[in-house]
């Protein structure tokens, strides 16, 4: 295995535990706070189902338009997209 495979393994790797990771202490997070904040503790973990049922809604319209669109294209409309989701939430704190 060639130094630039290995290196490039390693960042792949370090990423995806970093995302397993936070991934858990997301879902741990989540569930506290919502159990805090909300009058019926039943729907603590609501916010994160939804973000888990919308990624999996999302990602077949999105794999359509990559298809139908250049890449760059795409991600910068991601990044738009989560750029502009960010003001209402700054608005709500």
């Amino acid at each position: 295995m060639s130094q630039t495979t290995r290196g490039r393994l390693m960042i792949l790797f370090l990423g995806q535990l970093l995302f397993t990771a936070s991934f858990s202490v997301d879902l741990t997070l989540t569930g506290i706070a919502g159990y805090q904040l909300t009058p019926d503790q039943t729907l603590a973990t609501l916010p994160y189902s939804l973000i888990t049922l919308v990624a999996c809604l999302t990602t077949f319209g999105a794999s359509i338009l990559m298809g139908r669109l250049r890449r760059r294209a795409d991600f910068i409309l991601g990044a738009m997209a989560g750029t502009s989701s960010l003001s209402p939430v700054q608005l709500c704190l």
